[in-house]
């Protein structure tokens, strides 16, 4: 259907007395234990049971497929599918391990303040060796991927290792600059707050003697996953960590006395076609007196990957009319274009034309999907609520 078509038929369902529907894109889900808690949210209701108790009851929620989803076993197994393409948080900046030979012979405290002055503010654990040998695990300001990246060229022999290289260097300097003579050398990377545990712990189970940037000692009685607990909380505010869009949740409402059944068949179609390739799950509470329909969608499509912009002309399908090409001319035309996810094509929506939904039907009491931008409570990317609230009439859309 073309968009012309597309206008006439939404404004003859809204003259025919269908009602507008509003989007509202309302949380980001980013991690197992966010997409578990709104799965049992959509999934479970509180009800008053017989001896006036209130009390939680499964209902039964509905893929992108029309499987039925109605239990908690049921719940956890499509959760299980759905985190498998997760993507786990990551650090900006490396925690990283490092050996330094000690040149000459350093007293503890003045190994202790040049250490502290080549990590300036950050924290980090050092332990001595007999041999002069003085292994650290820190906190750093270094590019945590592209530190990874090339200690991997560095370790295979392919590629530039020249990022951790001029690292080592600027770390010796700063030993120097304290009069302490080392060899720096970086011998790991974290570049997620999984690894960073890891190599954390790792870094407690093998080093003896361990010291803090504080000068304290760590003590051995407690296990090593408590002693990394308490020394990942007091590091916390150092760590860079993106928690990234793995989910989002959608709220579909209508207007009182919309028929429920129209306006799940409208939300389905409308994700069928807007959010093709992707998982989602939606759910209807009739409970709280006014219809809606909630969803949960994935960030990505089937293939684990972000739905990109056409290639050659460069505007994304989701574009709104008069989008600029991608990738402009001039010194920036080598940029690949950020990929676009499920969100980013619900907010597009909201500023095209409208255009119908196939199941939505003409009448009273049936539904089309309204994607007018005055009706649209939009959740910009850096995840806060606009300044002033969405107003106006809703136009017809679907």
């Amino acid at each position: 259907m073309g968009r012309a078509s597309a206008e006439t038929a939404s404004r003859a369902a809204i003259a025919a007395g269908a009602q507008p529907v509003v989007i509202k894109v309302t949380s980001t889900v980013s991690s197992r234990a966010s997409a578990a808690g709104l799965m049992t949210y959509l999934g479970t209701r509180e009800v008053e049971k017989e001896n006036g108790e209130k009390g939680k009851v499964d209902i039964s929620i509905y893929d992108q497929d029309g499987v039925a989803i109605s239990s908690r076993e049921d719940r956890a197994a499509a959760l299980a599918e759905w985190v498998g393409d997760f993507r786990e948080a990551y650090a900006v900046n490396a925690l990283a391990t490092f050996s330094m030979k000690l040149a000459d012979e350093v007293d503890d405290a003045a190994l202790h303040d040049a250490l502290n002055a080549a990590f300036s503010s950050k924290p980090f654990l050092y332990s001595r060796h007999a041999d002069g040998q003085v292994s650290v695990f820190a906190v750093t300001d270094l590019p945590a991927k592209r530190i990874a990246g090339a200690l991997r060229a560095r370790e295979k022999g392919e590629g530039s290792a020249r990022v951790v290289e001029n690292a080592e260097a600027d770390f010796g300097r700063r030993l120097a600059d304290a009069d302490v003579s080392a060899e720096v050398r970086v011998l790991g990377a974290a570049v997620s707050e999984k690894s960073g545990r890891y190599f954390l712990e790792k870094f407690l189970r093998t080093e003896k003697a361990i010291t803090t940037s504080e000068g304290d000692p760590v003590k051995r009685g407690s296990s090593v996953e408590e002693r990394a607990d308490g020394i990942w909380r007091a590091w916390s505010s150092h760590i860079r960590i993106v928690e990234p869009r793995n989910a989002f949740h959608v709220i579909f409402s209508a207007r009182a006395g919309t028929d429920p059944e129209a306006m799940k068949r409208a939300v389905r179609d409308f994700l069928s076609e807007q959010v093709a390739g992707h998982r989602w799950i939606t759910a209807h509470h009739p409970e709280t007196g006014h219809v809606h329909v909630h969803a949960m969608v994935s960030a990505r499509d089937d293939g684990a990957n972000a739905s990109r912009r056409r290639r050659g002309s460069g505007v994304s399908p989701w574009s709104p009319p008069g989008a600029r090409m991608w990738p402009p001319r001039g010194p920036i035309a080598r940029r690949r274009p950020a990929p676009m996810n499920a969100a980013d094509k619900i907010h597009a929506i909201s500023r095209r034309p409208p255009s119908p939904i196939a199941s939505s039907e003409s009448g009273p009491g049936s539904s089309t999907v309204s994607r007018s931008p005055m009706a649209i409570s939009r959740l910009p990317r850096n995840g806060r609520r606009p300044r002033a609230p969405c107003s106006g009439p809703a136009r017809s859309l679907p």
